[in-house]
């Protein structure tokens, strides 16, 4: 979808006007992250690749931030497809490996082909996951 195309352009803006690391997860074998996304990025210091094999990329993100030894983790902003899988899945693995720390899910960046509002509503119901609805 556009909009969620253009929306998760808005949220890499975002995390780069803050000075944030951002880090894509790609599902092997569904093809490589979206031009758009990646031209936005394209000049930034702060980005990291895995691939993942699962639904959950936390695993790989928590690999990056110890291998890399990132700061930052008592925020994490996710966005992407699919909301009731991948989006949901590695949402609810950070909440639980980042126990001290805010996993925001970026609504209007996230889109499902079968049932966003559902991964929404399951992710709201972990206490440090924040179901964005408004921001990009």
């Amino acid at each position: 979808k556009k909009s969620t195309l253009f929306a998760c352009k808005a949220a890499l803006q975002q995390a780069m006007t803050d000075n944030a690391d951002i880090i894509f997860l790609e599902y092997s074998g569904s093809g490589r992250t979206n031009n758009i996304l990646l031209n936005t990025v394209d000049f930034y210091e702060k980005v990291f690749f895995a691939r993942k094999n699962e639904c959950d990329g936390s695993p790989e993100v928590e690999s990056i931030v110890n291998g890399f030894k990132l700061k930052n983790t008592l925020h994490f902003k996710v966005c992407g497809v699919n909301t009731d899988a991948c989006v949901q899945y590695t949402a609810v693995g950070l909440s639980v490996t980042f126990t001290n720390s805010v996993v925001e899910v970026l609504a209007k960046a996230c889109n499902s082909e079968i049932d966003h509002e559902y991964g929404l509503y399951v992710m709201g119901t972990y206490d440090n996951i924040f179901v964005n609805k408004k921001a990009a």
